[in-house]
């Protein structure tokens, strides 16, 4: 079962961030796991995330990626929200840039596959179309905030 309270907050979601291509989304992402304790070691998640890039590109397609890392240094599971000021280039499966990013990070010894848990929960809610509108549309914190919630909470159903 997923614990949505722990693995989302408000504070996992950040809006207009200032970032240019892949790469620094990825820092980024790193930067934020540890801001909001998800790690203590920046430079860790940020290898976990780039090994996975680069065995398969995580652009899914529709303005969405969802990098995602299962790594030693990642203490808690947790859900991150990007949205960049400008969509940036991801080497999407349909060659479109990203607009909203949506970082999964499990720990490596996770216990009931709570990264393939995340994973699922969410591409099954992106599947919908009013969803992937919303999530990729709004610009409200809050709002994200509930969407995100909502398709966590759907999942343990």
């Amino acid at each position: 079962m997923i614990n949505s309270d722990l693995i989302f907050k408000i504070d996992n979601i950040r809006l207009d961030a200032d970032i240019k291509d892949k790469l620094e989304a990825l820092k980024y992402v790193s930067k934020v796991a540890k801001e909001v304790k998800l790690t203590d070691d920046e430079e860790e998640t940020l290898k976990g995330l780039l090994q996975r890039e680069n065995e398969f590109s995580t652009g899914l397609g529709d303005r969405i990626a969802i990098p995602h890392a299962k790594w030693e240094s990642i203490k808690q599971a947790g859900v991150i929200i990007i949205k960049p000021k400008i969509p940036i280039e991801w080497n999407a499966l349909d060659g479109q840039p990203v607009s909203i990013i949506i970082a999964l990070l499990t720990p490596y010894d996770n216990s009931g596959n709570v990264h393939l848990k995340l994973l699922a929960s969410l591409s099954r809610s992106l599947i919908d179309e009013s969803f992937k509108k919303k999530i990729i549309e709004t610009n409200e914190k809050e709002e994200i905030f509930d969407l995100v919630k909502e398709a966590l909470t759907a999942f343990n159903n």
